[in-house]
């Protein structure tokens, strides 16, 4: 079965284009020939929104989408975005929520990559688990009751003394394999 002409003209003359760094490379064949005003819209949406809203709003399947935003021109254009809207943020709270994808996906990486030390993986995993609102549960005990003052001096300074212990002793949990 014969190509239609079409088909062959297109794989006869190769098309180009300029990645990030501005190195012309030929285009793969579903990279679109240009970048229109319509695809860095979508590039910028991709910060705040993901591709199967972005699908939904544009009309088109979620897997054009994503051809869209892994074009080597999109990163350029994601990455012009994110830095003018974190220069335009005065509010430190605000340029941390901007970062926040960006170090979750370096944790969540950190997390399954098996060759880092599993300290370092634990470490990650911790820091995802507080960020998350998981904080470490601390136990605390609350008394009441009445005591003559010198025995609340000797407690004073024993509770005194074991805090200052605590502060310096130094902790490390144990993986134990089965």
């Amino acid at each position: 079965m014969d190509e239609p002409k079409y088909v062959q003209q297109m794989r006869e003359s190769p098309r180009f284009g300029v990645d990030a760094k501005g190195t012309v490379h030929e285009l793969k064949p579903w990279e679109p020939d240009e970048f229109t005003d319509r695809h860095e819209l979508m590039c910028r949406m991709s910060l705040t929104m993901r591709n199967n809203e972005i699908a939904d709003l544009f009309g088109m399947s979620q897997g054009k989408v994503s051809t869209v935003l892994n074009d080597p021109r999109a990163a350029a254009i994601k990455r012009e975005a994110q830095q003018a809207i974190q220069h335009s943020l005065a509010d430190v709270t605000a340029r941390l929520a901007m970062g926040a994808n960006a170090a979750l996906d370096v944790l969540e990486e950190q997390i399954a990559d098996r060759t880092l030390k599993a300290k370092d993986r634990r470490h990650s995993a911790i820091a995802w688990l507080d960020r998350a609102g998981y904080s470490k549960v601390e136990k605390k005990i609350v008394a009441h009751t009445v005591i003559d003052s010198a025995v609340a001096t000797v407690v004073s300074d024993a509770l005194r003394e074991s805090a200052e212990l605590m502060e310096e002793a130094d902790y490390s949990l144990v993986e134990v394999e089965e």
